[in-house]
């Protein structure tokens, strides 16, 4: 077996070994496909791909990510960006793969963080270790294999019967995102939404490219009266996963419920167009009311720095990050507004836009 390094959009013969391993892999997603190279979001942050070949030249594993400062990232725990093939060797695949990984640092970064959807316990003979996802850092995931209706069936009380009023009252429409007006009412909201949420916006022309990319993200707009109140957006790999990767709405409207209509005009797009799971992204309550299961990704990592200093101060930060997350989510705000946290300027080297 023998790995490459991408760093620019494939060549065709690339391409099409790339995309041959995506079409037989159930979980693939938008982040794992020759498409993540076409993104807006990493700019100055040198993208990269590391593609596992067999000894046929046939493509087995495939992960990708990006430079954070002194740190290669390959996805978030709800956002796994790896992919192998479960028939291969395992032991071979991941020291194939660690190598890879190694070889696709540029400027000697210390460490290395790898997401993936199960558990690789063979990178761990390679220094890697191994960290499973807890709390807020888990992910809904929903089987479109159950259709629409089998999902609907599924979904919390609650939620049916606000999306049946929703439905009845007739008051929103809920379209793609289409023209350039819907874009300019939108970005206003957008704005607005990081405000509240003290985070920091999407450059306009991020989003706007973001939107152009119509192969791989869909933009949902909730219009009431014929403006734009609301907004979701989701990746995609044709065949493979949809992703929910953020909403934007106007709090005004919220009693409309159209974050929740939304995600279920979502749904039943994802069911029709044959994608094989829906990830949600998160797992907090809004999310969990859509049913599906609760799934535990994996971070693997390892230090790379001479003393091993990465490893501690990572634990440290992960200490004090899961005590964050475990002050309820509406505490958190009213501290932010207390002690008037708001977003910072955007950094286009730190800038996560995508989660």
């Amino acid at each position: 077996m023998f790995f490459k390094v991408l760093r620019e959009y494939p060549n065709t013969d690339a391409l099409g070994g790339w995309n041959e391993f995506l079409s037989a892999c159930p979980m693939a997603c938008h982040y794992v496909s020759p498409a993540f190279f076409l993104e807006p979001f990493w700019e100055a942050r040198d993208p990269f791909a590391v593609l596992v070949y067999d000894s046929e030249e046939r493509v087995r594993a495939v992960a990708t990510g990006v430079r954070n400062h002194r740190r290669l990232e390959c996805g978030m725990f709800v956002r796994p960006q790896v992919a192998m093939c479960p028939e291969t060797e395992p032991v071979a695949l991941a020291a194939v793969l660690a190598e890879g990984l190694r070889t696709a640092r540029t400027q000697n970064e210390s460490s290395i963080r790898l997401f993936s959807w199960g558990q690789i316990p063979d990178l761990v003979k390679h220094g890697y270790t191994e960290t499973r996802a807890e709390g807020e850092e888990k992910t809904v995931v929903l089987d479109l294999a159950l259709s629409a209706e089998g999902l609907f069936a599924g979904f919390a009380a609650s939620r049916r019967n606000n999306l049946r009023k929703s439905i009845k009252k007739g008051m929103l429409e809920i379209k793609e995102l289409e023209t350039e007006d819907e874009f300019e009412q939108l970005y206003p909201i957008h704005l607005r939404w990081c405000d509240t949420k003290s985070t920091p916006p999407t450059p306009r022309e991020w989003l706007r490219k973001a939107w152009n990319l119509r192969d791989h993200r869909k933009i949902l707009i909730a219009k009431h009266d014929g403006k734009v109140v609301a907004a979701s957006y989701f990746r995609f790999s044709r065949g493979g996963v949809v992703e929910y990767a953020g909403n934007n709405s106007m709090p005004e409207f919220l009693a409309l419920r159209p974050n929740d209509l939304l995600m279920w005009r979502a749904i039943e797009w994802a069911c029709k167009e044959n994608f094989t799971y829906f990830s949600m992204g998160g797992s907090h309550t809004f999310l969990q009311r859509f049913g599906g299961e609760v799934v535990s990704c994996f971070m693997y990592e390892t230090d790379l720095s001479r003393l091993k200093t990465v490893r501690l101060k990572n634990r440290l930060s992960d200490r004090l990050g899961k005590a964050y997350r475990a002050i309820p989510y509406s505490v958190r705000q009213k501290m932010k507004r207390i002690l008037k946290i708001g977003p910072k300027p955007i950094n286009v080297r730190r800038h996560g836009a995508d989660s």
